[in-house]
């Protein structure tokens, strides 16, 4: 089947949209699909609490695995992954994608990540390990470190006093026989040995936080690092998307094409098959007049009936005006496909004109020709009507 560039234009041109349509249609149902259908990917790592030393205040293990719990998805946390691994979420966002667990009876945390993408998931996942336990070392140390800079400062505080004790006890006569003199000595002997007591206490502390400080075990440890969940890759929503929209316009070019090919109907003047072409009108706007001229001319007097394949205002108007010129005008309007009346035509003494609106097929102009032979009768021209 020979196609002809015109007629794949007229497709175009008059069903341009079809192709937009599909694939408009075709993208939207992939990317629904890629999203209804996409696999999310968790990934797990596992903490175990040691110790941890709040103020002066030592918690329990089960409040402890509570606390880190709690600890594990806030904002200093989560900022950090964010920071690291320069993920475009929020906090909030990131916060959605953990879920933390205690192990039941144990200090064990489990810290589960899911994303989209496996790498994504397990990245995460060591992410806020890692720098959940810096900054649980962090806190920890840090409440170490507040109290120790406290007992420093009471202790300087009592060396301050027991030098200020020192110089006023040497500035005393211990031989003077003043009871005053005698009984403000005895009260600065007895406020130095209480300060002096109370130092060698704090420095008991200060040295016991000291080696507390520097010997402190993490309170927290990786038993689990995360790594990248197996399993098959989901597509991309936006990659099936685009899949989906190409595939409409390969579809849509497809129904031009095949719309072009089996586009038979009537448009043309090379595609007339019966009789000669009287005229043609474009959209009804023909000279009238003239073809009722020619119409009359080659009736030669007989009854005239024009047979159309549907109803249409040109067909109407040619009737009229063949009825106001005085002839004989027989309603054949859509008849064109009923072979019975057309044989019934032909055989009378009627002259037949032919409009082959734009809804007439070729084949069906060429069935119309064989009735007219098979009858011996033949109409005397056709008028093409094209919107065109």
């Amino acid at each position: 089947m020979e196609i002809q560039l015109t007629q794949l234009m007229r497709a175009l041109r008059r069903h341009w949209w079809v192709p937009i349509v599909l694939m408009l249609v075709l993208g939207m149902l992939g990317y629904g699909y890629g999203r209804s259908a996409s696999t999310t990917y968790t990934a797990t790592t596992s903490l175990l609490v040691t110790s941890q030393v709040s103020g002066d205040e030592i918690l329990t293990d089960t409040a402890r695995a509570t606390t880190y719990q709690n600890l594990v998805t806030s904002g200093p946390v989560l900022d950090l992954v964010i920071l690291e691994l320069d993920l475009d979420y929020s906090r909030a966002d990131l916060a959605a994608m953990v879920t933390t667990t205690i192990v039941r009876n144990t200090q064990i945390i489990n810290i589960a990540v899911t994303a989209d993408h496996p790498e994504e998931a397990a990245d995460i996942a060591n992410s806020i390990t890692r720098n959940f336990v810096t900054l649980a070392t962090q806190l920890s140390t840090s409440e170490i470190q507040k109290s120790l800079d406290s007992l420093r400062s009471q202790a300087d505080t009592l060396r301050n006093q027991i030098v200020v004790i020192d110089t006023r006890l040497a500035n005393l006569d211990e031989d003077s026989e003043d009871s005053q003199v005698q009984a403000e000595i005895n009260g600065l002997k007895r406020d130095r040995l209480e300060s002096s007591q109370t130092l060698a206490d704090l420095d008991n502390s200060i040295r016991e936080l000291t080696t507390q400080l520097n010997t402190m075990s993490i309170p927290v440890v990786v038993t689990d690092y995360a790594t990248a969940p197996a399993g098959a890759r989901s597509v991309s929503p936006v990659l099936l998307a685009l899949v989906g929209a190409f595939v409409g316009v390969l579809l849509g070019a497809a129904w031009l094409l095949w719309v072009s090919l089996t586009d038979s109907v009537v448009r043309d003047r090379d595609q007339i098959v019966t009789a000669p072409l009287l005229g043609t009108s474009v959209s009804g706007k023909a000279d009238n007049a003239v073809l009722i001229a020619k119409i009359l001319g080659a009736a030669s007097g007989k009854r005239i009936a024009v047979v159309s394949a549907t109803q249409h205002p040109f067909v109407d108007e040619l009737q009229r005006q063949l009825i106001d010129q005085d002839a004989e005008a027989v309603a054949a309007n859509g008849v064109l496909n009923n072979a019975d009346e057309l044989r019934k035509l032909a055989a009378g003494d009627v002259a037949v004109v032919i409009a082959a609106v734009n809804s007439t097929r070729v084949s069906e102009l060429a069935e119309l020709a064989d009735i007219f032979a098979l009858v011996d009768a033949s109409p005397i021209g056709t008028v093409l009507v094209s919107r065109r």
